[in-house]
Formats: C-alpha cells, sequence, structure tokens
C-alpha cells in the first residue's frame, strides 16, 4: 500500500513539473483531470498548472501553498484560465486586474469584460475598460 502512494505521489509530481512546460494554448485544450488539484502545503513551481474549484491555474510563482493563499483571490501566486466561449472557435479570458507586467494586456488582447468582448489597443494595459476607455475597443 505505501509502495502504491510513494508512486502515486511521484506521478503527480512529475504532472506538476511537467505543466511548467506547456503553453497557455496547449494547457487550456487539456482536460483538467490532466492536471494536480490545488491543496494546502503542496510545493508548486512557477509556470505549473493546478486545478482549483473547477478553474485551471498557472503557479505565478514558486511557493507552498497555504490555506489562506487560495487560487481565486492571490493573484500575485496564481494567474487563472477562464474563458468564455465567443463563438466562431475562439475563446477569451475574463478581464482580470493584472497585478504587473507578467499579466498585462497587450495590443490584440482580448478580454470579457461586463459582458462585452474588448480588444486592447495597448501595451501592457492594466487597465480595465472603464477606467481607461482609450486602451480598449469594443468588438462586434
Amino acid at each position: 500500500m505505501r509502495e502504491a502512494r510513494r508512486t502515486a505521489e511521484a506521478y503527480h509530481a512529475a504532472i506538476g513539473e511537467a505543466s511548467a512546460h506547456l503553453s497557455d494554448e496547449t494547457a487550456k485544450a487539456l482536460p483538467q483531470s490532466a492536471f494536480k488539484r490545488w491543496a494546502v502545503g503542496e510545493s508548486y513551481v512557477a509556470g505549473e498548472v493546478v486545478v482549483y474549484e473547477d478553474t485551471t491555474y498557472r503557479v505565478v510563482q514558486a511557493h507552498t501553498s497555504q490555506g489562506n493563499w487560495l487560487p481565486d483571490s492571490t493573484a500575485t501566486l496564481y494567474s487563472s484560465f477562464k474563458t468564455v466561449d465567443i463563438g466562431g472557435g475562439e475563446t477569451v479570458e475574463e478581464w482580470k486586474q493584472p497585478t504587473g507586467g507578467h499579466d498585462s494586456y497587450n495590443i490584440g488582447d482580448k478580454v470579457m469584460y461586463n459582458g462585452y468582448v474588448y480588444e486592447s489597443l495597448i501595451n501592457a494595459n492594466t487597465w480595465s475598460p472603464d477606467d481607461f476607455p482609450a486602451g480598449w475597443k469594443i468588438i462586434d
């Protein structure tokens, strides 16, 4: 029984490390079952992909998880892959407040914001469409 547990733990560690090398597009295309479930007390490497409450996240920086550092409320540690189907086989992520240059929006990036699809008109865009309308245009 202990051998099976050690094998499973090694398997999950390998999945975590391998997921760090996946592109965002590949990670989004894979089913959530391909990734580890987020858990308290786990050591995560930067870039690793985990699942928490039916949302897929990429780890922003290496850390050991804590109960008060949840993926859905700690943007400095996790970045979500929430996407919205906008038709024609295209999906976009829901807009989220960038925390720095690593997750700011660039020219051509599309997001869903308050029920509308917007495209960024500037690089390093950290403002919402409400806060800086000149940095975005609505896509029909």
